[in-house]
């Protein structure tokens, strides 16, 4: 019961103890109060709260008194410490009040402004000058004097027009300020409002624009969950612990204490404080608990540093931090003290999908994460399209080499779009110390295997059936650090005989030589192919040839001259796991494999020609001269074409079969024709030769047969284009005068094979129906079928019009 009747007494055996033994007092505090009618109700509230012993004993002091009509519309009863919250421990007439005057009251709060010293709790004076030649206003706690300088023998009496309420805490008068919203909210928001609200002294420097100081990237992180330590940071920087009034600042240089650790400079001058170089805008706001100073603007105290971790978390890309942390990577996010930098792109949270991811914690995560990190500082302006900028992906799929990824930027009305691989970049790029953060519309896989990467583009199904025809899938999909030249659909289609030379099952170890001569055993990015002509290792052993123009153009060539061989790289660096793919729309063979005419007649199923040949002693004319100048091109009907031929009378006739033979053999390479398409790279010829297929025989072009000089053939192009004939020159409108061309295919040398669907007879053997006759009949034929035609369509067109005969 002791300890408990002690505590009650506290209060005021603190107040008591600054005031020497009571006096008796001719006219006390009550006395005056009591002499005026208009006191009467505060008499009543003061003898209810016990305050009448008090003020009869002081010796000095300052009692606020509140008139019947200031107390007419209190509806709650008036506690006794509301009472000694309007009771000061000295005497203050008007004229010793001044503006931002920090009074203490006799309401002491145990533990809220300290247990020693002067703890009683604080009200705050404003004078105000409202009208020339009239006395200030003086207002105390919010309430104005309405009568000054009652005097009593020990106090004095100034009438004010309303009750005064004891402050609240720090946090609540921090709220009720509205310059203070944001503040407050922090202060929510970290939890250290719990602090402010104890029972203890606090002096907070309270910034009116408390995120002022922060982009909104910052203000995102420090607001969120992840933010909640450097929140913690930047908010105990402005809390001292212990009670500061501005009158207690030493004048001068000094230095205060704060939560957070670091201390604040303080500087008093020409009437000013600054905090840290910041000036106090508002002063001495009174709290249960200290005081509150307002600044303009935050304060940053040196322990909150930036680093890429937080902006990325400010940026809405969390789950990205989380998925680099469970990989052991968040070392790329923290600040490094060696000055190394990095670019990083960043998915935003909303874009991941989990179901689409490797398991967390595992190898293939993390390559899909280290591709999502650039070593350096890549700003947008040195960015150009086409780059292949280096990632954090390094291992032995690609003999140590770091993986790239392909910067693509498109000029447009609004500037630049940018896009890494297949991803956007979404708003601007963010620098942070010396890293770089662009924010991307997906997640970005690394490249995929070579396979897989190849059967998703249709113009290369070809290779991909020639790969699995050599029996090389396996070797070339697991081969590592390559470069794979691919060569088109149409590139195949281009070689014709040859196409079908490779996919014969006899072929197979010569399709695998011109699969491996399209691999090189090193990554090669077109940017690090030199201009000029440089040579290029193969899988087959031997060697292919780059050269680079002038103008950036890449062209491939064999190692043997070839000029109709040129390939020109035409989709450049396409990323896979294990390399680069360089597309080109040629193919190229390589110079071990030099085919023969004999390769091409196994091919083409014309068994019944080859005997012919044999039989007419011209079997050489199918394997490769001795003479280099010496060329054949054999025109092969095939067993098909020999089947719709009176075989057997020619098989009886030894000269006539000779003869045929012979007209089917060229002693000449013949001609390609024109290229395809428009010539608009005149300064560059070996450009122009492989940008543009040309075509596979030269229309109008006429060649003697090795059975004579003036037994020739003509290759007319069709009419509708697209196709070839062989016309035997001077045997028109005969049978076997004139066949379609198949296909085409060049053996090593320059000589080659040309299929036909039908069996030409040179001009002195007579085979069907001589021209004449031909014409005989169809000149009539082809008369009356026109007359017919006309006179019907005529008599269609009057029935449609309306006309009718007349009887």
């Amino acid at each position: 019961m002791k300890p408990l009747l002690t505590l009650l007494l506290l209060p005021l055996l603190t107040f008591l103890s600054h005031y020497p033994p009571p006096a008796v007092a001719t006219t006390t505090i009550i006395d005056v109060l009591s002499s005026r009618a208009q006191f009467s109700s505060l008499i009543t509230i003061l003898q209810h709260t016990r305050m009448v012993p008090l003020l009869n004993s002081v010796k000095t002091a300052t009692f606020l008194a509140l008139t019947n009509k200031a107390l007419a519309n209190i509806s709650e009863p008036v506690s006794r410490d509301v009472m000694l919250y309007h009771l000061l421990n000295v005497e203050l007439t008007a004229e010793d009040l001044y503006n931002g005057q920090v009074l203490e009251t006799a309401y002491v709060r145990p533990g809220y402004l300290g247990d020693f010293g002067h703890v009683g709790q604080r009200t705050k004076v404003k004078k105000i000058d409202w009208k020339i030649g009239r006395p200030e206003k003086i207002i105390i706690g919010g309430s104005q004097i309405t009568e000054r300088d009652l005097q009593a023998d020990n106090a004095i009496i100034q009438v004010i027009d309303q009750l005064l309420t004891p402050p609240d805490d720090i946090v609540k008068t921090v709220a009720s300020l509205p310059a203070l919203s944001i503040f407050s909210h922090l202060l929510d928001l970290s939890g250290l409002d719990d602090l402010l609200s104890q029972p203890r002294p606090f002096t907070v420097f309270a910034p009116e624009n408390a995120l002022s100081r922060f982009n909104l990237i910052e203000e995102t992180y420090l607001r969120s969950e992840a933010g909640r330590a450097d929140l913690h940071i930047v908010i105990k920087f402005h809390i001292h612990e212990g009670v500061l009034f501005s009158e207690d600042v030493p004048g001068g240089k000094s230095s205060l204490s704060t939560l957070q650790g670091e201390p604040l400079e303080i500087l008093v001058e020409d009437n000013s404080i600054l905090v840290s170089s910041t000036p106090v805008k508002t002063r001495d706001i009174i709290a249960s608990n200290g005081a509150i100073h307002t600044l303009p603007a935050l304060l940053l105290p040196a322990a909150l540093q930036w680093t890429v971790r937080k902006y990325l978390i400010g940026l809405n890309s969390t789950r990205f931090v989380a998925y680099l942390d469970d990989v052991g990577l968040g070392y790329y996010l923290d600040d490094t003290t060696d000055g190394t930098s990095f670019t990083i792109l960043a998915p935003p949270d909303e874009v991941f999908d989990e179901e689409e991811l490797p398991a967390k914690g595992s190898k293939e995560l993390e390559k899909w994460m280290r591709y999502h990190v650039m070593p350096g500082k890549w700003e947008v302006a040195r960015l150009r399209d086409g780059m292949l900028l280096e990632t954090e992906l390094i291992g032995e799929e690609l003999k140590g080499a770091r993986q790239r990824l392909k910067v693509d930027i498109e000029e447009v009305k609004e500037g630049k779009k940018i896009r890494f691989n297949q991803a956007g970049l979404v708003g601007e790029p963010v620098a942070i110390n010396n890293n770089i953060i662009y924010t991307i519309s997906q997640v970005l896989p690394p490249p995929p295997p070579l396979i897989e990467r190849l059967v998703m583009d249709l113009r290369l199904s070809t290779f991909i059936t020639f790969l699995h025809r050599s029996g090389l899938y396996s070797q070339i999909h697991g081969a590592q650090g390559i470069t794979l030249f691919v060569p088109t659909n149409v590139a195949f289609t281009q070689f014709d005989l040859v196409t079908r030379y490779l996919l014969h099952p006899q072929s197979k170890s010569d399709l695998q030589s011109v699969i491996r001569y399209h691999v090189a055993d090193s990554i090669l990015y077109s940017d690090d192919i030199p201009t000029g002509t440089s040579n290029l290792p193969t899988l087959d052993g031997s060697e292919i040839i780059l050269n680079k123009t002038a103008q950036g153009h890449i062209l491939v060539s064999p190692s043997s001259p070839n000029k109709d061989a040129v390939a020109n790289v035409t989709h450049r660096d396409i990323l896979v796991s294990t390399g680069t793919v360089q597309i080109i729309n040629r193919v190229v063979i390589p110079p071990t494999l030099r085919l023969t005419n004999k390769d091409f007649l196994r091919v083409i199923h014309a068994q019944t020609f080859l005997d012919i040949l044999e039989l007419a002693n011209l079997s050489h004319t199918l394997l490769p001269p001795a003479d280099p100048n010496t060329r054949y091109t054999i025109l092969v009907p095939s067993d098909r074409a020999f089947s719709r031929f009176n075989l057997t009378k020619l098989l009886n006739d030894p000269v006539a079969l000779e003869r045929v033979a012979r007209l089917h053999v060229i002693p000449a390479a013949v001609e390609r024709g024109e290229p395809n398409g428009d010539d608009d790279n005149d300064n560059d010829d070996d450009l122009n030769a492989a940008a543009r297929f040309p075509s596979l025989l030269r229309d109008g072009a006429e060649y003697a047969t090795l059975l004579s000089a003036s037994d020739r053939v003509i290759i007319r192009e069709t009419y509708l284009g697209g196709g070839f004939v062989i016309q035997v020159a001077g045997r028109w409108f005969q049978d076997n005068s004139q066949a379609h061309v198949i296909g085409v295919g060049r053996s090593a040398g320059g000589g080659g094979v040309i299929e036909i669907d039908e069996v030409l007879i040179p001009r002195d053997i007579q085979h069907g129906w001589p021209g004449w006759a031909v014409a005989l009949v169809t000149v009539p034929v082809v008369s009356a079928v026109g007359v017919g035609g006309w006179y019907g369509w005529t008599n269609w067109r009057r029935w449609r019009a309306g006309y009718a005969e007349l009887a």
